[in-house]
């Protein structure tokens, strides 16, 4: 059984330290966010409007394929 005074506090524990250290590292060095053009679209119709969004970047075939793969499966993305 351990006691709380058995506990190094976690500013001065070594490891603590060094996994806090890491974490800084590596938050520095993450990649930045890809800011993304999108367009919303209605998949739901006029009786049961659904506005998603997706990006302007897609070719208009993708776009039609993915809005008539949305539609045939409204319910899963309701």
């Amino acid at each position: 059984m351990w006691h709380d005074e058995d506990v190094e506090p976690f500013d001065t524990d070594p490891w603590a330290q060094h996994l806090n250290l890491q974490w800084k590292r590596r938050f520095e060095q993450h990649e930045p966010l890809i800011e993304d053009k999108v367009i919303q679209v209605d998949v739901g119709g006029q009786a049961n409007s659904k506005l998603i969004s997706i990006t302007k970047s897609i070719s208009p075939k993708e776009k039609h394929d993915l809005i008539s793969l949305i539609r045939e499966y409204i319910d899963v993305f309701a």
